[in-house]
């Protein structure tokens, strides 16, 4: 049976009640392909006289990346230097997004405590089955805090979890070996890229596969929308780095979780809850036939 390796790192604090947006992302490859991987991204970090990549730092050009401040064609040509490797390596992209006012309404309204780093976890681990269903794949994650409870958490919710279809065992979630970092891990680094990345373009609100509503309960609002139709719908321009990413690199649709959308996961919704939402769907159907 193939076995295939993921890398994942998420972006967004979600400990910040000022945090607008959480996202995890990574790349999934065989073992060959990730061998490659190593080898070409540290040759073109060495070039550029880095031994890592960290996106935090990166960005603002701070701290181990200030020689970039005042040297932007550098600092693109890094960039597409490690695109360049990911296209190569031929990595397949999953990710997935929280809004995270969203989630704090939700979770204010029925009671819940979602967390939003699992729901993202499971999220991707369904990706993930449904892409490759016969395959064992291992998911490593970057550290973070508690990240045992959420990875048991994100496999409970897959579990319970039946839009997405039934729980696949043959993907396992591990947090990287204790005394590791993403200086060491160098496919975490890719990882790191493609979480920021994304979760950069949903705050600018340019990448959004999926329509977004922002609370109180928009009843009026755009529906569930399944995966199968996520690319048929309009997607705005993306930021000109992520465009660059996405248009080497092969990414699955990003699923934009908001309050519309977690209000379409049964698991998670209590029946006092359901029955409001109905009554109020009820009522928005009749208002519209008594005008007609």
């Amino acid at each position: 049976m193939a076995v295939l390796k993921a890398y994942f790192d998420d972006s967004g604090n979600q400990e910040q009640q000022k945090e607008k947006v959480c996202s995890l992302a990574g790349w999934v490859a065989t073992v060959d392909q990730w061998q490659y991987f190593e080898q070409k991204w540290k040759e073109a970090l060495k070039d550029y006289g880095l031994d890592y990549l960290h996106m935090k730092d990166f960005a603002p050009r701070i701290k181990h990346f200030k020689k970039f401040k005042d040297d932007e064609k550098s600092r693109i040509a890094l960039l597409q230097s490690l695109i360049k490797v990911m296209m190569e390596a031929q990595l397949e992209g999953v990710a997935s997004v929280v809004k995270m006012t969203d989630i704090r309404y939700f979770n204010d309204r029925h009671h819940n405590d979602i967390n939003s780093y699992a729901f993202n976890l499971h999220t991707c681990m369904n990706i993930i089955s449904d892409r490759w269903p016969d395959t064992i794949v291992e998911m490593w994650l970057d550290r973070t805090n508690k990240i045992g409870p959420k990875i048991n958490k994100a496999i409970e919710y897959c579990k319970s979890d039946r839009y997405f279809g039934k729980y696949n065992d043959k993907i396992t979630p591990f947090p990287i070996l204790k005394g590791l970092t993403f200086k060491d891990v160098t496919p975490i680094q890719a990882a790191d890229l493609l979480a920021w990345e994304i979760r950069r373009d949903v705050i600018t609100n340019s990448f959004a596969p999926i329509p977004i509503s922002d609370p109180p309960f928009p009843i009026d609002g755009p529906m569930f929308v399944p995966p199968s139709e996520w690319p048929k719908l309009p997607k705005p321009p993306m930021r000109k780095s992520l465009a660059e990413v996405l248009g080497l690199v092969s990414l699955n649709d990003v699923p934009v979780w908001n309050y519309v959308l977690l209000c379409h996961l049964p698991m998670f919704i209590r029946p006092a809850n359901i029955d409001w939402y109905h009554k109020k769907l009820i009522e928005k159907a009749k208002k519209t036939e008594n005008k007609s």
